[in-house]
């Protein structure tokens, strides 16, 4: 009988902890995060500390941004420019189902509590004035000049909207990175305009963006979960005064 009970409890257990997973996950994550040294006392966690450095990585539904608004500073959202649209639709490739605009993802967004990490993905030089109209249109309906970064991947493109005023990160992409040798980076760094707010790549590149590009911050993401076990890389980011923005890894339904 005694047998029967263990049995039958540990059924249950399985079975409330696998339909509570994502809850469950998120405590402990949201705990490990609150646990870094870098708070001081009982500070707010978004508002007061400089946990606000650390956004969440992929909210690419609004079911998700749902479940965690007002629990982090920022999300990164990957969006993908329709030429024949003319529209960004949120979506992380390949495309699955079908998308919402970009528009449709931001109506009822609070612009003064949350921020965004808008990763465009690729976004064609030749379709920039259409990109800026669209960018305007958003502007005006959510303020992303406000509230955005706009990650680009290419030069011209992310010279032309911070032009414009836009919060601009440019992607040093890694091929860039493999490609180029010391000597070159002086000459792509003179194509770059000072405008250009930020820089962008993952953690494990962020000594060499601090080596090559001394006059930018830098944006970037560190999305092991390992990081919830042994917090010290966390820890030393977000300490870094150059480095704004941390993507980390968070579970929640709806992720995609």
């Amino acid at each position: 009988m005694r047998k029967l009970f263990i049995i039958l409890l540990l059924i249950i257990l399985a079975f409330f902890g696998w339909t509570y997973r994502y809850e469950l996950i998120f405590k402990f994550q949201y705990a490990r995060l609150k646990g870094l040294a870098c708070q001081q006392n009982k500070a707010d966690f978004i508002n007061d500390s400089c946990l606000n450095k650390l956004w969440v990585h992929r909210v690419d539904s609004k079911e998700r941004f749902n479940i965690l608004k007002d629990k982090f500073a920022g999300y990164e959202t990957d969006i993908v420019w329709d030429s024949w649209k003319r529209k960004f639709l949120v979506y992380h490739p390949p495309l699955e189902g079908k998308p919402i605009t970009l528009d449709k993802f931001l109506k009822g967004v609070d612009p003064d509590r949350s921020m965004f990490w808008l990763d465009t993905r690729e976004t064609p030089a030749s379709d920039t004035a259409n990109i800026l109209k669209v960018l305007y249109s958003l502007d005006h309906q959510h303020k992303i000049k406000m509230n955005a970064i706009i990650e680009l991947y290419d030069t011209t493109v992310a010279n032309y909207l911070a032009a414009h005023d836009y919060w601009v990160a440019l992607n040093i992409r890694t091929d860039w990175i493999s490609k180029y040798k010391a000597g070159e980076w002086e000459k792509f760094r003179s194509t770059m305009s000072p405008k250009i707010s930020f820089i962008s790549q993952e953690d494990v590149h962020v000594p060499f963006l601090q080596k090559q590009f001394p006059g930018k911050d830098i944006i970037t993401w560190s999305i092991s979960f390992n990081n919830y076990f042994n917090r010290e890389h966390l820890r030393q980011l977000v300490k870094n005064d150059r480095v704004k923005v941390i993507l980390v890894n968070i579970k929640s339904k709806h992720y995609k």
